[in-house]
């Protein structure tokens, strides 16, 4: 029992979630540097360039709620609450699936989709509206641009709800940065002590939503961002970027001291008025200096290329890059790149960085506030992976007939046209079968079986152009369209 008190405080009573509040002995407030941490991103260029096209892509993905419906009622889904990006995406492919086969007249689909269904909630609901505009100050997608730069350079962040007095459902949001907050809930105090602008409030722990990225070493305390690890990086290159600068701008030390043995103050001002005159500028590089005297040149300082100051700045912007997890391309940096690796670099960028964001700020609001409207309601958002069209056109050229015309028209930018769209070209000769062999002669799903058709008349052996095959390489280009 000892050990568990001092992790979470007094002993949990029965059906009461108290006891599992943290004492945090370890880190009341927020870590030191927090405020010069989130600062640094508008004075490192690559911070910058890395977090905010994160946070640009991250917030431009809209929320959307699901609701299960069973035999036509709404239905509590725990599989689908706790669900990942993948199972989720699933089960949406499966209903919009099933009720595109129902818009054909399968009535089969009609009983599936009677029997479980996955439905998208109306636009009438509050939660979107309350994601449109979050509050007077911020729209939704700079909410959500804020919460991108919390998350990622420092692990947490917090929401303030301003809650109805009579409905006790969220009106507003306010986006409280991690080093405001100066003390989290615990058992003694059940409540959040927010300080902005030299005031302090109490804010009951039920008005506040935590985002956090666990930290390894605080399991219960802060949470841990990619800016912690970047520390000693981003004052690496602000380091580097100030040095560039001031040198510059000379750091009053000259690049070379030259002597001249003998010479008086008359010949030394001489000489070096001859030489600003014959070399100063950039249009001047490069050129020669003839002296008649003996002259003795020492260099001072050294070139950029020499000191390897090239070098590192390249290697701290890998660092930037590498440590998010964003490709060169979607950063700008294409001297490495073609086409291909540009396609694939957006869909790793989707996979192993958008997804993983999305999915942590969607698990805790599915926990910790969606269900203050309807614990039936499942969260989840637009997918974010694109599409990958030369896969689809590959995959379906070797088997023309898997896609209807309407989809190959998408997959070279033209319209579907609806119905007169959806028919398949199938090569003559190639006939469907089903798992017992018997052939395929329609499907009832799709309505009657379409009418035999009339044998054409054989041509004349004299006219290859009308026997179906080309006169001029003998292969075959004749397809039947099926409405399949």
């Amino acid at each position: 029992m000892g050990f568990w008190s001092n992790i979470f405080g007094k002993k949990e009573t029965q059906g009461s979630s108290a006891g599992w509040r943290p004492l945090l002995s370890t880190q009341e407030g927020a870590r030191r540097g927090t405020p010069e941490l989130l600062a640094a991103v508008a004075a490192s260029p690559w911070l910058f360039q890395v977090t905010s096209k994160i946070a640009e892509h991250v917030a431009s993905i809209p929320w959307i709620l699901y609701v299960r419906k069973v035999g036509g009622k709404p239905a509590s889904s725990r599989s689908l609450r706790n669900a990942g990006f993948i199972e989720r995406q699933k089960a949406v492919a499966r209903s919009e699936r099933l009720r595109l086969v129902q818009s054909r007249g399968s009535t089969k689909a009609t009983e599936d989709l009677s029997a479980d269904e996955l439905v998208v909630v109306g636009d009438d609901h509050p939660f979107y509206a309350l994601m449109d505009v979050p509050n007077r100050q911020l729209t939704g997608l700079q909410f959500r641009k804020l919460e991108s730069f919390y998350q990622d350079l420092k692990g947490d962040w917090f929401w303030r709800l301003r809650l109805n007095t009579k409905t006790g459902l969220p009106e507003s949001i306010l986006v409280i940065p991690p080093h405001w907050v100066n003390r989290l809930p615990s058992d003694a105090k059940p409540s959040y002590e927010i300080q902005s602008g030299g005031r302090t409030e109490t804010v009951p722990e039920n008005e506040v939503v935590w985002f956090k990225s666990p930290n390894p070493a605080d399991p219960y305390g802060r949470g841990m961002g990619g800016g912690d690890a970047l520390s000693d990086e981003i004052d690496t290159d602000q380091y580097v970027a100030k040095f560039i600068k001031s040198k510059l701008l000379n750091r009053g030390m000259p690049d070379a001291m030259i002597s001249v043995d003998g010479a008086g103050a008359d010949e030394i001002d001489r000489l070096a008025s001859e030489f600003r005159d014959q070399h100063r500028g950039p249009w001047k590089a490069g050129g020669i200096h003839v002296a008649t005297s003996n002259i003795k040149v020492e260099k001072l300082s050294q070139t950029f290329e020499e000191m390897g100051v090239n070098e590192l700045r390249t290697w701290e912007r890998e660092a930037f890059g590498s440590l998010y997890g964003v490709p060169p391309e979607i950063l700008g940096l294409l001297s490495n790149s073609n086409r291909a690796t540009a396609m694939e670099a957006r869909r790793i960028f989707a996979t192993e960085v958008v997804v993983p964001r999305m999915e942590m700020r969607r698990d805790i609001l599915q926990h910790r506030l969606i269900g203050a409207w309807d614990e039936r309601l499942v969260l989840g958002y637009e997918n974010p992976l694109p599409d990958d069209l030369d896969y689809n056109r590959e995959t379906a050229a070797k088997v023309p007939w898997i896609a209807t015309r309407g989809e190959w028209r998408q997959w070279v930018g033209l319209e579907d046209r609806g119905d007169v769209d959806d028919v398949h070209a199938v090569p003559l000769g190639t006939q469907f079968l089903r798992p017992d062999e018997t052939p395929v002669t329609s499907r009832p799903e799709f309505g009657a079986p379409p009418a035999p058709e009339t044998p054409a008349p054989k041509p004349p052996e004299d006219t290859p152009e009308d026997s179906g095959e080309d006169a001029g390489d003998g292969k075959s280009s004749r397809f039947r369209i099926h409405a399949i």
